[in-house]
């Protein structure tokens, strides 16, 4: 059991080191298989946040010198969670848990990527100013 739990801690962290890769490869392999491009898309685009926590939690780590880095974006998903829900409940008077999960995760690819290509830059001028 510890040789399968070592190899799938192993083939997630190659795939995190760059997960834009495995989100092309994803997207590929689901179009041909759905004819759909949409479908392949979001779909992508879910398997990805995956991989961007667990890239941006290390970056975050790596940068700051921490270990807060899954802490807080897990507080920014719950943060994230409990408003977007207070102004669905205001708006529509009941929650839709299963399309606010999806509306958050899928802002929660967008947030993910936006700040995995802001930290590999400071993570580069990092390394290049310390050389």
């Amino acid at each position: 059991m510890q040789a399968l739990i070592g190899w799938i801690v192993h083939v997630y962290a190659a795939l995190a080191v760059v997960p834009f890769i495995p989100f092309f490869i994803i997207w590929i392999a689901l179009y041909f298989v759905y004819k759909n491009k949409k479908k392949a898309m979001n779909i992508s685009m879910d398997m990805t946040t995956l991989l961007l926590v667990g890239s941006v939690t290390a970056m975050f780590n790596d940068i700051f010198k921490s270990g807060f880095g899954f802490w807080l974006i897990l507080l920014f998903f719950l943060t994230a969670f409990g408003l977007l829900g207070g102004l669905q409940n205001r708006l529509k008077g009941r929650l839709d848990v299963k399309k606010l999960v999806k509306a958050l995760w899928r802002f929660g690819f967008l947030a993910l990527s936006a700040l995995y290509v802001l930290f590999l830059f400071i993570g580069l001028g990092k390394y290049i100013y310390s050389m």
